[in-house]
């Protein structure tokens, strides 16, 4: 309880403006919290997309380096034929 500029006793409750802004209508930092915890969410949905991405392509990368090493063997065996 505090006393008001009139001498007379009220509860924090009665003055929202007062105290850690949990009384009243909210406070901004309350809001941010949210907001703060919305667009981290965000942030590891998008790491998670790009990791996914990252594997695919390194899994592309190295079935095309299969290819390549096997295209390689087919020009050495024709070499190899020719001689």
């Amino acid at each position: 309880m505090d006393i008001n500029y009139f001498g007379s006793r009220y509860n924090q409750v009665d003055n929202p403006q007062k105290g850690t802004g949990k009384e009243g209508g909210g406070s901004i930092c309350e809001t941010g919290g949210a907001f703060r915890k919305k667009q981290v969410a965000e942030l590891a949905s998008l790491k998670k997309c790009h990791e996914d991405a990252i594997d695919h392509h390194s899994e592309e990368v190295n079935g095309l380096q299969k290819e390549i090493e096997c295209h390689k063997n087919k020009i050495q065996k024709c070499k190899n034929d020719d001689d």
